[in-house]
């Protein structure tokens, strides 16, 4: 952002030409360094606005520092999930998990991807209130993946850091309705409590449904 332009103004003058040294002598003119700094004034602004576009891009398509605040914050409630008839995704995740930090910034863009056929949800596992659904999902380590039908049947579980592929091909699948390709993956985890270093808990994959 730029601050007010200071513009100088020779003095001119009077209307009787009292004064007056060099009555042949131009009236003054504003310094052309003010037209000058005018443009690039302008300049600045139109790059500010192509920055915050590039940024706004980058940031959106995965390639950016996207925080889990800015990604719970996009999702939707459960409840409004399991009741509009779209397949959906719910991760379990807490502020101080180190791989789900690592993730997000993917799983935001998987989101912009697949958000119009997919349900995105992102339970706290630091909220009690959800202590219900972890236990019926599993809920070990996080950040855990389930992936649920239109029914809201589960179908797939993903665990921990995995490939970005991995969440792609099963959100694809969800989208088209189609047999999720990774049913059952586990990569490293951060493990529930919020204390250590992420616990590896990878395992083979399991394809098919």
């Amino acid at each position: 952002s730029s601050g007010g332009t200071h513009r100088c103004f020779a003095e001119l003058p009077d209307a009787n030409g009292n004064g007056v040294a060099e009555p042949k002598k131009e009236a003054s003119k504003p310094p052309p360094t003010n037209e000058a700094s005018s443009g690039g004034n302008s300049t600045v602004a139109l790059g500010s606005i192509a920055a915050g576009v590039i940024l706004f891009a980058v940031t959106r398509f995965g390639g950016g520092s996207i925080g889990l605040a800015e990604l719970a914050a996009s999702t939707i409630p459960l409840d409004t999930a399991l009741s509009n008839g779209r397949p959906t995704v719910v991760e379990f995740y807490a502020d101080w998990c180190e791989v789900c930090r690592e993730m997000a910034p993917s799983v935001y863009a998987l989101e912009g991807k697949y958000g119009q056929d997919v349900n995105f949800v992102m339970l706290n596992i630091d909220n009690t209130k959800w202590t219900p659904e972890m236990t019926e999902y599993g809920v070990g380590g996080i950040p855990h993946f389930v992936f649920l039908d239109d029914s809201g049947a589960e179908k797939a579980t993903v665990i921990g850091r995995i490939p970005s592929e991995v969440l792609d091909g099963n959100m694809a699948a969800l989208a088209h309705h189609e047999a999720l390709p990774f049913v059952r993956s586990a990569g490293a985890t951060s493990a529930l409590g919020g204390g250590g270093p992420p616990t590896s808990t990878a395992g083979p994959r399991t394809h098919g449904n």
